[in-house]
């Protein structure tokens, strides 16, 4: 044992080795403390690289504000779809309901194009977005016959948050709760069983058609969250933003939780959403819930 030797009988090299041995063990420690600070930290890193997609912090940040809580408007919304839109934004004095507009704006108008004209009319540039070629057709139709072609670009194109085709599948009776849906829906299998008349569509994202607009309409039979998804530009880099935006919602077209990512999303963004046509307040948080109606959200 080292200490029952004489100090001049140990040998220098055994007390170099033994100053190396400590040395080391000091260094290695540091390293190991070093080590562990790193790991106490590394889940926020990696919880930062793991968001792949740029509406997932939206997302988190309204979850993690506490449950998904829709109040009633608090004044009364006497149109609906497009005149409801109008009228928002009326009362936030970003468009005059007395007067044509003599700015510029622009309005987005997904699904039911056939109200685009009301937009139009009042001097509004509004893109409207149908996927099915039919409807496209009678929509031409219809800006000829209204002369509102100046102010309206039509796209004939299926909304998402990727680039490609999809099925669309058209609904023959109308008494079916769906007139159409696209490749989700609570109806799509009974659509395929029913023979419904099917088309292959493109799909694109928002962001390529329009990133600037003081208000929106959408009306996709349950497809909103995906199209919300695709327009970064549209919500966080564009001049202008949607002010109002009024959108489906019906747990009769798609599960509850996949329709509340979107309504998240919008809150992330800043919206506080109004649930149009109700007397009281309503709770949506993963919970088995039938309900159909509209979404009001607005941001200032």
């Amino acid at each position: 044992r080292l200490e029952e030797l004489p100090v001049e009988r140990v040998p220098a090299i055994t007390m170099t080795r033994l100053l190396v041995t400590v040395g080391s063990l000091i260094a290695m420690c540091l390293v190991l403390e070093t080590t562990q600070i790193q790991m106490l930290r590394a889940p926020a890193t990696v919880m930062q690289q793991a968001k792949k997609h740029w509406w997932e912090h939206y997302v988190d940040k309204s979850m993690s504000s506490g449950p998904l809580a829709v109040i009633p408007m608090p004044f009364e919304i006497k149109d609906d779809n497009a005149g409801a839109v109008l009228q928002i934004l009326d009362r936030m004095q970003i468009t005059n309901a007395n007067t044509n507009t003599t700015r510029s704006e622009t309005v987005i108008n997904i699904g039911l194009p056939s109200e685009s004209p009301i937009f139009a009319k009042r001097n509004i540039h509004v893109h409207a977005f149908e996927c099915r070629e039919s409807a496209c057709e009678s929509m031409r139709r219809l800006i000829k016959r209204t002369q509102t072609g100046d102010k309206t670009d039509m796209h004939c194109v299926a909304l998402s948050n990727y680039t490609g085709m999809t099925s669309f599948y058209d609904a023959r009776d109308s008494g079916s709760l769906l007139e159409s849906a696209v490749s989700t829906g609570a109806e799509l299998n009974k659509f395929k069983e029913q023979g419904m008349k099917k088309e292959e569509v493109v799909v694109d994202m928002l962001d390529h058609f329009v990133t600037d607009a003081v208000g929106m309409k959408i009306d996709t039979q349950g497809a909103e969250p995906e199209i919300f998804m695709g327009a970064e530009k549209l919500f966080t880099k564009g001049e202008k933003y949607p002010h109002v935006i009024i959108t489906e919602y019906c747990t009769r077209l798609r599960n509850i939780v996949d329709l509340n990512v979107g309504i998240h999303l919008l809150r992330g963004l800043g919206y506080t959403c109004h649930m149009k046509h109700t007397s009281g307040s309503h709770m949506f948080i993963n919970k088995k819930t039938d309900f159909c109606g509209d979404f009001v959200c607005v941001k200032p």
